[in-house]
């Protein structure tokens, strides 16, 4: 337990010898494992790209035989499992048109139902003008906490 600023200074030079005795170390395996993945890297480079044009495909003919699952969304093979599942729906921006245009065209065009309004509450806005007996009776409060730190000369 650290009683005084002595000890603290002292804690802090202990950390700066640390952190500097980690760096020589790190530095001095960082090299062999550089050269280690270049070596590895250079070994399997033809694998790699092998194996990505076996799952590009793979997806090929998943695409183009919709027929494969058509009775299910799952086709156990012998050495592993295709599957198809749809992603959730999601609209897209015809050209020439933005999140605005559609929301006014939805106003224009009666469809209000389709349009979302949302309440919050405006936390900035309570937090700076907002008395505490007021904050209070809404049900919050307001606490600010002292953050600590220290820097290694």
């Amino acid at each position: 337990m650290i009683k005084s600023t002595e000890e603290a200074n002292k804690t802090l030079l202990n950390i700066k010898e640390l952190q500097r005795k980690i760096e020589i170390i790190e530095s001095k395996y960082n090299a062999q494992i550089d050269d280690l993945k270049k070596r590895i890297n250079k070994k399997t480079s033809e694998d790699y790209k092998l194996l990505e044009e076996l799952k590009s495909d793979l997806q090929i003919f998943m695409k183009s035989t919709p027929n494969l699952f058509k009775e299910s969304k799952t086709v156990k093979l012998s050495f592993g499992t295709l599957h198809a599942r749809k992603n959730p729906a999601k609209l897209t921006l015809k050209e020439g048109q933005s999140w605005e245009s559609v929301l006014k065209n939805l106003y224009e065009n009666g469809f209000e139902k389709y349009i979302e309004i949302k309440e919050i509450p405006n936390k900035s806005a309570i937090k700076k003008h907002m008395h505490l007996e007021d904050m209070d009776l809404i049900g919050v409060s307001k606490e600010q906490e002292t953050l600590y730190s220290y820097k290694i000369a």
